[in-house]
């Protein structure tokens, strides 16, 4: 009897399928990438200049953030009116020192700090009212 061992041609079929879809998320990843830098413009309403280009480049190239935190990160400056990218490289870099490597350890990080924020600033604020002294003095003495 004869036989045929197609063992060779599934392995090779697998590995081509298996570059295609490494293939596919290289594609997706720079795609985000590049929105990422559309995205940048349009909030700041400017063109980027080849030194701000390349410091994002430098963010996902060196430093490993994924487009999600860039992103986070353009929320955040934007929301402190901050339309710069070194304030972006400060909260990334703070975002790094603290281990917030996902997107979604930063936003429950960002959710849990105005909260906290908003107490110790109604604290301090009480603090204020209860250490303040106000002399209670008659300024007119009108006697008819």
């Amino acid at each position: 009897t004869d036989f045929y061992d197609f063992s060779l041609f599934y392995q090779k079929l697998i590995a081509l399928l298996d570059g295609k879809a490494t293939q596919e998320v290289a594609t997706q990843t720079q795609e985000k990438t590049n929105s990422i830098y559309d995205q940048i413009q349009v909030e700041f309403g400017r063109a980027l200049s080849p030194i701000e280009i390349e410091t994002i480049a430098q963010w996902v190239d060196t430093d490993h953030f994924s487009p999600e935190l860039i992103r986070l990160a353009l929320k955040e400056a934007v929301l402190n009116q901050a339309y710069n990218l070194k304030y972006m490289d400060r909260i990334l870099l703070n975002w790094q020192q603290r281990n917030l490597t996902t997107a979604a350890q930063v936003e429950n990080s960002l959710k849990q700090r105005p909260h906290g924020e908003a107490e110790n600033s109604s604290k301090a604020t009480k603090n204020k009212a209860s250490n303040v002294y106000i002399p209670l003095i008659k300024l007119t003495d009108n006697q008819d």
